[in-house]
C-alpha cells in the first residue's frame, strides 16, 4: 500500500517509479499497516487531537529539504525510534524508524497536496506536516 500510495503521489507530481523505488529503499525498514490498523490510529489521534498542542512549528514552503531535515532531527525525537507514519487522505500508514522517515520526507509528502502525520508508539508527540506547508511538533497534555 505505501509503494502505491507513493506510485499515485509520484505521478500527480510528475515522479518517475524509479523515484519511487528510491523512496522506499531510503524510509529503510517499514511495514505497511493494514487497513484496520490505520483506521484504528486514525481515531485514536482524532480522539486525542483536542489534547495535543504544539510546542515547536516551522513554515517549510522555501526550505531546502536538508535544513528541514535538520530540523527534525533536532526535535526531541530519537532518530532509531519506531514511529507510525499517517497519511490520512489516502487512510493508509507505515511503522518506520524515525531516522528512515527523516530522510525521505520530501518524497513521502507532497506539499499543497496531502497532510502527513508521524506519531510515537506511545502517543506522546506528534509531527504533522499539513498541506499548507507548515509543520508541527505536537505533545499531549496530561488529563485533568
Amino acid at each position: 500500500m505505501a509503494a502505491a500510495l507513493l506510485e499515485a503521489g509520484c505521478a500527480a507530481n510528475g515522479r518517475s517509479k524509479t523515484r519511487i523505488a528510491a523512496s522506499m529503499d531510503r524510509l529503510g525498514p517499514h511495514a505497511t499497516l493494514s487497513d484496520e490498523a490505520v483506521r484504528s490510529e486514525l481515531a485514536h489521534l482524532l480522539e486525542t487531537r483536542p489534547r495535543l498542542r504544539a510546542t515547536k512549528e516551522r513554515a517549510i514552503a522555501h526550505a531546502q529539504p536538508d535544513i528541514v531535515r535538520q530540523w527534525l532531527l533536532a526535535l526531541p525525537v530519537g532518530p532509531d525510534e519506531s514511529v507510525i507514519v499517517l497519511w490520512p487522505a489516502y487512510r493508509s500508514g507505515v511503522s518506520a524508524m524515525y531516522r528512515g522517515f527523516v530522510q525521505a520526507y520530501d518524497d513521502l509528502w507532497y506539499p499543497s497536496a496531502d497532510d502527513v502525520w508521524v506519531r510515537s508508539l506511545s502517543g506522546d508527540w506528534l509531527i504533522e506536516f499539513d498541506h499548507e506547508e507548515v509543520v508541527r511538533f505536537l505533545v499531549l497534555r496530561p488529563s485533568i
